[in-house]
């Protein structure tokens, strides 16, 4: 078995009316995704649906935490 090492990116988040943008600073590129939903949690917390994939485990987001299979959700963390 061969260990393979992951650079961790920190990416930002720009949330506009009907887009995402996600700029990675490791890889260097942008990943746009539609917004398919926007809900407010419990908490106060806005969370967005889009309508693909944009993140993986080496990515960290910058006010964000994304979950999501078949389409990425971002959930802004918690606020102080």
């Amino acid at each position: 078995m061969s260990l393979r090492s992951q650079r961790i990116s920190t990416c930002v988040v720009s949330v506009g009316d009907k887009s995402v943008i996600i700029a990675d600073s490791v890889r260097s590129q942008r990943y746009v995704g539609n917004v398919l939903g926007v809900e407010t949690t419990s908490d106060g917390r806005q969370q967005i649906y889009l309508d693909r994939l944009l993140h993986d485990t080496s990515m960290v987001f910058d006010g964000w935490e994304a979950s999501g299979a078949i389409s990425t959700i971002l959930t802004e963390t918690k606020k102080p």
